[in-house]
């Protein structure tokens, strides 16, 4: 208020003071007029008992999600339909308190006379306009702050996890001033045109179909089953090739000679290094040495819990003793290859810490074979390994790996709890990571792995660390395409990779034209998925019946990773990045911060014609 009257002062110098004084009083009868409506709602029982029932579904909602949002496989199965519900409850209850506020400040006022009075007095109808329009918003986005602080107070659990999850709580928060702006003009103008109890019958109609627009629109995928498994199938690959090209573009320009050593797998003779040394080891093991490089990709038809446990389970050092405890068949699945010597490492600097007086690593939850190593991603808690990854930074012998130790702390707080919830072994589903830290556990308390045990055992982490790098690597040198899709029959089959990729192009395609067309999704898509990336909420929503949005984004160019398809390399061919032969193109999709923007702008707009039909329905 000083600042006001300081500009009036500065305004009296330069003008007259009739001219002034005009100014002042014209401001503080606008002022006084704010005031007077703002305390006549404040005791409307329609307007504060709106407000106390959209609060109290707030309540009631929030509740409900923070309780089935705490696992990624509760969040997967049922905590996002409820998330889905909620946009449905609590929009629903919140536009109504819109409607309302809007009867009383618009329609009653002009059958009651008050803004012809305005008018005569002196007030233009812009002014007038302005006037009820600044009352409206402060009521609408004081509840929309009451409600955010509500469901943030609640869920608390969720949102300072800083996960894909907090990021749909946080989208949910943001929707309730998203939607307090944007449908302020659809409300205005219905309330300008009808009678009082029409304009308030049709905008609870409108309301309805917009909440339940979503809805509508993602019930279809209940009748497409076959379209919305070829739909996870092609989400599954576009987050194990985002994950695979991160990788591999982090870490190639690294100068580190065992971080070159990963892309180098060409001996002189132009045969595979790799697949010479694993099948050296299975011959060590007194077993048949038959691997390809490719190997390294799950393979269903190799059952070795070895090999499982160093590939896809963190354990690369683990020993194998498959004949009857017989020393001389002891072995290690992936010694002397590239990734055994960079993990060994990182193993041996905590082992040496962990022994030592004065430099031991930081703990996290020493024992704990949860969270990230859950199974079934049931589990809600989960380790913290950044302390760790960072004293490793430090560490003389592992400092030179700061650049990978740095992409694999980004990757875990980007990643750590859409994984758990998306393992997959079965063949006719790719998978993302395979994370089978069960069988490495139980293979590590044997008694040739009773030492490298007791690392693992109080730095479990070391195995998520461990696991993450390698299954990286391998994303980033081995290309398979699922043939095995939903077709006419329940299992079809592509006849080869590029006929696969072909189709997973024509789904991409279409389901992302669909995204940008279909505006009776847009809303409910804005409400939870404002934030975060494409690929991943592509993942996490691909369950939920409420708001399916199938594949948001993807690649141009999923063609082009037929030619370095597993399936096309000759038996001892030399494993080579595929992506630096394969350069994918983005295909960015449907942005849900750009469409938020898009209808804020229409928003903006179209309040400029609900004034000029007001000011049009006020002379009359």
């Amino acid at each position: 208020m000083s600042e006001v009257k300081l500009n009036l002062k500065k305004m009296s110098r330069q003008k007259s003071p009739n001219n002034s004084s005009s100014r002042t009083n014209e401001f503080n009868g606008f002022r006084t007029l704010y005031l007077i409506n703002l305390k006549r709602l404040v005791r409307n029982k329609a307007v504060i008992a709106m407000a106390i029932i959209s609060l109290l579904v707030t309540l009631t909602m929030t509740s409900i999600v923070s309780s089935t949002m705490n696992s990624p496989d509760g969040a997967s199965s049922i905590g996002l339909i409820i998330v889905s519900v909620q946009f449905i409850c609590e929009i629903f209850f919140f536009i109504v308190f819109m409607i309302i506020l809007s009867s009383e400040l618009i329609k009653k006022q002009l059958l009651e006379g008050i803004q012809n009075i305005e008018i005569r007095s002196g007030m233009s109808y812009k002014k007038s306009f302005l006037l009820r329009w600044y009352v409206f918003m402060t009521f609408t986005m004081a509840l929309a702050l009451a409600n955010s602080l509500l469901k943030i107070a609640l869920s608390t659990n969720i949102v300072f996890q800083f996960n894909s999850l907090s990021l749909v709580i946080i989208s949910t928060c943001i929707f309730f001033f998203f939607i307090g702006f944007v449908w302020t003009p659809v409300v205005f103008l219905i309330t300008i045109i009808c009678s009082i109890a029409w304009s308030i019958m049709l905008n609870v109609f409108i309301t309805m179909l917009l909440v339940f627009s979503g809805m509508i629109s993602s019930m279809g995928t209940l009748f497409e089953y076959q379209k919305t498994e070829n739909n996870t199938l092609v989400a599954r690959t576009n987050l194990k090739l985002e994950i695979g090209n991160s990788f591999y573009k982090t870490v190639k320009d690294d100068q580190t000679s065992e971080i070159k050593a990963l892309f180098i797998d060409e001996d002189d003779e132009g045969n595979s290094i790799l697949q010479k040394q694993l099948n050296n080891n299975l011959i060590v093991a007194g077993m048949e040495g038959n691997l390809k490089s490719t190997s390294i990709y799950f393979d269903y038809s190799f059952r070795n819990p070895y090999y499982n446990a160093a590939l896809w389970g963190g354990a690369f050092n683990i020993k194998g003793n498959p004949k009857d405890g017989a020393q001389s068949n002891e072995y290690n699945p992936i010694i002397d290859t590239s990734i055994y010597y960079l993990l060994n490492d990182l193993f041996e600097t905590v082992e040496k810490g962990m022994k030592s007086d004065n430099n031991k690593p930081p703990l996290s939850l020493p024992g704990y074979m949860g969270g990230f190593m859950d199974e079934y991603g049931s589990d809600s808690k989960f380790h913290d390994i950044s302390p760790l990854l960072n004293w490793l930074a430090k560490q003389e012998q592992t400092k030179k790996y700061k650049t990978l130790l740095k992409w694999v702390d980004g990757f875990y707080s980007k990643y750590k709890f859409i994984i758990p919830s998306n393992k997959n072994l079965r063949t006719e589903e790719p998978f993302i990571f395979i994370s089978d830290f069960r069988n490495s556990n139980y293979l590590l308390q044997e008694d040739q792995n009773k030492e490298i045990y007791k690392v693992y055992k109080r730095y479990p982490e070391m195995l998520i660390i461990n696991n993450i790098i390698t299954e990286s690597w391998i994303s980033s040198m081995v290309s398979k395409a699922e043939l095995t899709y939903r077709g006419n029959s329940w299992n079809s089959t592509f006849k080869d990779p590029k006929e696969a990729y072909e189709n997973y192009q024509e789904w991409t395609n279409g389901s992302i034209l669909k995204n940008n067309l279909n505006i009776f999704q847009h809303f409910s898509t804005i409400h939870s998925q404002l934030f975060g990336s494409n690929t991943i909420k592509d993942m996490l929503f691909k369950d939920s019946l409420f708001g399916y949005t199938g594949i948001t984004t993807g690649y141009k160019n999923l063609i082009d990773l037929a030619s370095v398809d597993a399936r096309e390399m000759e038996n001892n061919s030399p494993l080579k990045p595929i992506f630096e032969s394969v350069k994918l193109e983005k295909n960015n999709g449907f942005l849900v911060p750009i469409a938020f923007l898009i209808y804020l702008l229409i928003g903006t707009g179209s309040m400029y014609l609900i004034y000029l039909l007001w000011s049009r329905k006020s002379k009359i």
